[in-house]
């Protein structure tokens, strides 16, 4: 199945099509050839990731306002390896050495975390691009939670389930 067909969010089934009519198959897009305009319906919803190499590093160039509303705060200016509980950073971290290495885009449905229901599971689109060169820079992620009603960090912080996992993960970020 390609990526494309495996796109079960339509806000970001339109994001990947602008996104591949950006460059020819197999390319990877320059950054200054995304038109916003274009993929209006996942504006807050896009976080931007700044991509270091050597070593791998990711940071949040951007984090999209809907986003921000969801998670409860913005995460612009934050580095990844210092987010998150450890597995779940692990995974994130893989996933964007995964689009770096492939230079192709990815698309699942996120588990929010094993130990919560599948309530929290989100859409998530990552999109490799390129500033200057051929080295992929910047990963552009689309994220929607599948439970439509989640909207804000109010929607879920307060349930039960979630709690503990919050109270963990807001340990670790100090």
């Amino acid at each position: 199945m390609s990526v494309r067909d495996s796109i079960s969010h339509p806000a970001l089934r339109g994001l990947y099509d602008h996104w591949r009519t950006l460059a020819p198959l197999g390319e990877v897009p320059a950054w200054r050839s995304f038109d916003p305009l274009a993929v209006a319906p996942c504006i807050g919803s896009i976080l931007l990731a700044d991509i270091e190499s050597d070593p791998f590093r990711v940071r949040y160039r951007l984090f999209g306002e809907r986003l921000t509303t969801l998670y409860g705060r913005d995460l612009t200016g934050r580095d990844v390896d210092k987010l998150y509980l450890p597995d779940f950073r692990a995974d994130l971290l893989d996933a964007y050495g995964a689009v770096v290495a492939s230079r192709d885009a990815r698309y699942e449905v996120v588990k929010f975390a094993d130990e919560l229901a599948s309530k929290y599971d989100y859409h998530r689109l990552m999109l490799p691009f390129r500033r200057s060169g051929q080295a992929i820079d910047t990963v552009m992620v689309g994220i929607f939670p599948v439970d439509r009603t989640l909207q804000r960090a109010d929607d879920w912080r307060h349930s039960e389930d979630v709690r503990d996992f919050v109270s963990r993960l807001e340990a670790l970020d100090g």
